[in-house]
C-alpha cells in the first residue's frame, strides 16, 4: 500500500492484543488523495475458523491417502 499498490485477499496471520493469533484476509484499495491525506478502504475479514477447517480436511486426507496406500491387496 505504502507504493500505492492495492492488496487483493491477502492472507496474513495477527497476534491480537491479548496475544492470540488470527487469521485475516486483508483487501484494500486507495481512493482518494489529498495535500495532507491518502484515503484508504479496508476490507478485513477473520478466516481463523476457515483456516482451521482447512488444515483438519488436509491432515484427514493425507491419513486416509496413507492408509490406501499402504493397504495389503484383496
Amino acid at each position: 500500500m505504502r507504493e500505492g499498490v492495492d492488496l487483493l485477499g491477502e492472507d496474513w496471520t495477527i497476534t491480537r492484543a491479548d496475544g492470540q493469533t488470527r487469521a485475516i484476509l486483508i483487501s484494500t484499495t486507495i481512493f482518494a488523495k489529498d495535500e495532507d491525506a491518502v484515503h484508504v478502504l479496508a476490507v478485513v475479514q477473520d478466516i481463523s475458523d476457515r483456516k482451521r477447517a482447512e488444515d483438519t480436511l488436509r491432515e484427514s486426507e493425507e491419513r486416509f491417502r496413507v492408509l490406501f496406500e499402504n493397504a495389503p491387496d484383496a
